[in-house]
């Protein structure tokens, strides 16, 4: 038997987390890489010390993030996303390890939801990555009905996200998010059958 760390990944939009619900639905646990972020940032004493002092007073309002505040200042910048990214993203890694290793004491396959896994050039934590590939007009109206941004917005949050055209060169598989929910489902379980397959039969190569 092999302990598997399997990393989901795409673009803003793309069905990440309705492809997570898929895993979660079947049995398997799934770690929200920006669920950790953000609550890493709401609570950790340090990391909005270092916040306030990279971004000024307004990142907070009485001692929550002020996350319309942030955003603009972050997806329009790309050097003051990657400052932000170098606070958050060493102690949420940390925390996503202890939680998968953790997990995998008592489960064979274990996944995280994580958006900016290239980005942030974290795959070698994971022994395998799904990409989540969806068009980008349809990105753009999950995310225009979910969080209410203008169009403009979300074309440059994607501008700076690496493209799913190369995401795919690199990940090991990809779902196509481009029809039903149901066809989701069925592409997922397929994937999930080839992982499982991958588990109990580490030394049996897959083609």
């Amino acid at each position: 038997m092999r302990k598997l760390k399997v990393g989901i990944t795409g673009g803003i939009g793309s069905g990440k987390t309705a492809v997570a619900k898929i895993f979660i639905k079947s049995g398997f646990q799934v770690f929200f890489a920006d669920d950790i972020s953000k609550n890493l940032l709401a609570e950790d004493p340090n990391i909005r010390k270092k916040i306030i002092s990279e971004f000024g007073d307004k990142s907070y309002i009485t001692d929550k993030p002020n996350k319309t505040f942030l955003r603009e200042k972050i997806f329009s910048d790309r050097e003051k996303l990657k400052r932000i990214n170098s606070i958050l993203h060493p102690p949420t890694i940390k925390l996503l390890k202890e939680k998968m290793d953790d997990a995998l004491k008592t489960s064979e396959i274990v996944f995280t939801e994580a958006a900016l896994i290239y980005e942030s050039n974290i795959e070698n934590l994971f022994d395998y990555v799904i990409l989540v590939d969806s068009p980008q007009d349809e990105k753009i109206k999950r995310i225009q009905h979910r969080d209410g941004l203008n169009k403009k917005s979300i074309e440059e949050i994607i501008r700076n996200q690496i493209p799913d055209d190369i995401k795919k060169s690199h990940a090991d598989f990809t779902i196509k998010n481009d029809s039903s929910l149901e066809q989701l489902e069925l592409r997922v379980k397929l994937v999930l059958t080839i992982l499982k397959s991958i588990s109990a039969n580490p030394r049996k190569k897959i083609t």
